[in-house]
């Protein structure tokens, strides 16, 4: 197995495995009909027959369209149980004067749970949109006498559409909402912690915090890493926001292509190429 068929399959999430695309089977049935013989033995019964062009294009395409599917379904699913989390500790947040330090605690535990769940979904739509990526590369090395160029052509294809599930998935508008949010919580959070213990002389009261269990150590300490799940957000974020400008890039010089008519050989051979 490739490198990074090991790594994407060895660091997927546990619980979420059913959910990321079936990498190993599209890459076996790129290998096996890649490898097989355009005549098959006629004394072998149901031995697999090699498909044509048009054939394989067809099938490797729709194979890729239902895992693809299968991502999208999950993430409008998933999308909407980080919206109610979210949803709820905004919702709390009108309370914060009422908590005590033990509360407080509590609530910088449900954030960092909120943003552990955020990372992991970040992760996963960055993990299986590198693996489809990978799987077209694939089809388009192993198959390079046939020109498919799969690799832009399939994006392309899903871009233009005004409604497709991989342009829904790139809209990426809850992630980013919801790493705002809880840095402002946060920071909100840690502020209120500090104005209810300072003992008016513009420092905390440490004894009352001891007593009470709850250092402000302990508590800047959830803060940070909450700041450092959302930085790990931020990272998977930037990476799929690269590649989609990388791909809507090759969109717009098709779209100049179709326009201009009159381009040079050299200029043509650069925009098919892209």
């Amino acid at each position: 197995m490739s490198k990074f068929g090991v790594k994407f399959n060895t660091e997927q999430i546990e619980i979420w495995k059913e959910r990321y695309i079936d990498y190993n089977t599209l890459k076996n049935f790129i290998k096996e009909q890649c490898g097989m013989k355009v005549n098959p033995q006629p004394d072998i019964e149901n031995q697999p027959v090699k498909m044509n062009k048009s054939e394989l294009i067809k099938s490797f395409v729709t194979q890729l369209d239902k895992e693809l599917k299968k991502v999208y379904l999950f993430f409008v699913q998933t999308e909407r149980e980080l919206y109610i989390k979210i949803n709820s500790r905004l919702h709390i947040k009108k309370e914060y004067y009422t908590f005590d330090d033990g509360r407080i605690e509590n609530e910088f535990n449900e954030l960092i749970e909120i943003a552990q769940f955020t990372t992991n979904l970040t992760k996963y739509i960055h993990d299986n949109i590198f693996a489809m990526e990978k799987l077209l590369e694939k089809f388009d090395k192993k198959f390079r006498n046939y020109n498919t160029n799969l690799a832009n052509s399939y994006i392309i294809a899903k871009l233009e559409m005004k409604n497709s599930d991989l342009l829904y998935i790139f809209q990426f508008k809850i992630i980013d909402e919801v790493s705002t949010l809880l840095e402002e919580i946060s920071e909100e959070l840690l502020d209120f912690y500090k104005r209810k213990n300072n003992n008016g002389k513009g420092d905390l009261n440490q004894n009352l915090l001891n007593n009470q269990g709850v250092s402000l150590d302990s508590i800047t300490n959830k803060a940070n890493q909450i700041k450092a799940v959302i930085d790990n957000i931020e990272g998977y974020y930037k990476s799929l926001q690269k590649q989609y400008r990388a791909w809507t890039r090759i969109l717009k010089l098709k779209e100049y292509a179709a326009s201009n008519p009159g381009l040079t050989t050299s200029e043509q051979k650069e925009i098919n190429t892209s």
